[in-house]
């Protein structure tokens, strides 16, 4: 996800820099899927839905969808809870913040439905994360 973002953000800079040939070429379709990834990266913190995004790019959930399983083979909805889980596993190797302040900063209802959220899409509690990641340190 994170090498993902940084190609994202890498694209972004390019297009922003480059003449309007280039920007002709990657068409409207690119141009939407770069927005959707600065939308996700800017509000994966408030909210998971995807209609949220569509809205914000002024299209339907729908051809978010096709764009989505077009260019990357997977539903917005996926892209959106990798990035949120991105987001919590950051927060869990590099802060001491609790699971609960974690679940509040990224406005789950509660603690517990984020840890159901975060062991469906991992296979693994965040506390049993944080150590598996604290025992990789250790072992480099």
């Amino acid at each position: 996800n994170n090498i993902r973002n940084l190609l994202v953000a890498t694209d972004i800079e390019i297009m922003d820099h480059a003449g309007d040939s280039l920007r002709n070429s990657r068409g409207h379709a690119w141009m939407l899927v770069n927005r959707f990834f600065r939308l996700l990266s800017s509000y994966c913190r408030e909210t998971r839905e995807v209609q949220f995004y569509a809205d914000k790019l002024s299209i339907t959930s729908t051809y978010l969808y096709k764009l989505c399983r077009k260019n990357f083979q997977l539903s917005p909805k996926e892209l959106i809870d990798r990035q949120t889980v991105t987001e919590i596993k950051t927060y869990l190797v590099n802060t001491d913040m609790s699971v609960k302040h974690i679940a509040s900063e990224l406005n789950f209802e509660d603690v517990s439905y984020m840890c159901r959220y975060f062991r469906r899409q991992t296979g693994m509690s965040p506390m049993d994360y944080r150590a598996f990641s604290k025992r990789q340190v250790l072992a480099e």
